[in-house]
């Protein structure tokens, strides 16, 4: 499942991919999600994006239609611009000129994550598309393979999801020492670290790396961890970083990789760097254990005191056989869809080259007859 740090890398992605461009239209929503529908009250907008642990904000702001200086040929559809050069301009040009915006915020489920492409080349499993208003056409799209991401209109990110480890580390920190009386804190730290309320953005490969380097056994209760750590903190220790130091500084070491176990936005990286930079998550030097909720925490030395024992007590990838096959697969299914996408994206073009050629013989044919019929009448 994407954490935190995707989803940054994902804000990141669309506000590189969408800087300077203007869109335009319907966005248009696929047929199988069960998420609501998108309706603009403009035609024409901006796209920017926001993360916040394991939410994204994107905004689309209005951009006033009579500052787009153009000639629409109706026949053909084309659109020229006569004095800007959107390609050119930088996204602060155009922030005097928004009306108003509509926020949609994204949680990513399993598989979400967002790509910008040409109309050819759409990803198989797009839920939602924005198109641009000049040609040719690009394309933002929320491509979910497995559709457990959500969306839904939203001024605001979620109430029920703490502060940001990185951008809101002194809040963060805060939100967790001001409530260790609370329920969450009597539970073991590794499913304490897994409750968004308070660890908003940490997911199952980051608590295994933040827990492997603060040197905390998983099963240790959570209040008997954090309650002699100091409320205030500004910015984390890095000589001496506690656990929730830990929380910012691996979290921002996966945001500068630019790339992860579950998405890349930059098609040139390597998952090889995700891989080389994890130290426990998957490791076959590690041990495993299950935890209550069910999702496989990964360690070194003691368990600590709430280890699960006996029939409870279950391990997953113990071997490293089993731990490379399952990257292996998981490489393997990422290099067939994407194989399979470009795939369809070839014939497609081949399709549009074939029917253009078709069409240029049957001209030149028509033109050939129409000679040969005024010779004849001659």
């Amino acid at each position: 499942m994407p954490e935190g740090p995707e989803h940054y890398l994902a804000s990141d992605f669309i506000n590189q991919s969408c800087n300077g461009k203007i869109f335009s239209g319907n966005v248009l929503k696929s047929s199988v999600t069960k998420n609501p529908c998108i309706e603009l009250p403009f035609k024409h907008f901006l796209i920017s994006a926001e993360s916040r642990g394991k939410e994204l904000m994107l905004k689309l702001s209005e951009f006033y239609e009579k500052d787009i200086k153009m000639d629409l040929e109706l026949h053909n559809q084309s659109i020229k611009f006569e004095e800007i050069n959107v390609e050119k301009q930088d996204q602060s040009t155009f922030q005097n000129k928004i009306l108003s915006e509509v926020k949609i915020l994204f949680q990513f489920g399993m598989s979400g994550t967002f790509t910008f492409t040409s109309e050819a080349d759409i990803p198989k499993h797009s839920h939602l598309k924005f198109y641009t208003f000049e040609e040719p056409k690009m394309v933002l799209s929320f491509v979910d393979i497995r559709r457990f991401g959500k969306w839904k209109i939203s001024d605001n990110f979620s109430e029920n999801r703490g502060p940001d480890p990185v951008r809101e580390y002194a809040l963060f920190r805060k939100n967790i020492i001001t409530n260790l009386t609370k329920k969450t804190f009597q539970k073991s730290i590794c499913e304490a670290l897994h409750d968004q309320t308070y660890f908003n953005g940490i997911g199952n490969y980051l608590r295994a790396e933040i827990l492997y380097r603060a040197k905390i056994p998983p099963f240790t209760l959570a209040y008997e961890v954090l309650k002699d750590l100091p409320e205030e903190k500004k910015e984390p220790h890095d000589s001496t970083p506690d656990l929730l130091d830990y929380c910012k500084l691996v979290f921002n070491e996966v945001m500068q990789l630019k790339c992860s176990f579950y998405n890349s936005f930059n098609e040139h990286s390597d998952y090889k760097i995700f891989e080389k930079w994890l130290q426990c998550y998957c490791q076959p030097n590690m041990s495993n254990l299950v935890d209550k909720d069910g999702r496989t925490i990964w360690f070194e030395g003691s368990a600590g005191p709430l280890a699960p024992k006996g029939s409870k007590a279950i391990s997953r990838h113990n071997t490293s056989k089993n731990s490379k096959k399952k990257t292996e697969v998981i490489r393997a299914k990422k290099i067939k869809e994407n194989s399979i996408e470009i795939t369809e994206s070839k014939i497609r073009k081949k399709k549009i080259k074939v029917t253009k050629k078709i069409k240029n013989i049957l001209q030149d044919t028509n033109l050939s007859l129409r000679r040969s019929s005024r010779i004849k009448k001659k």
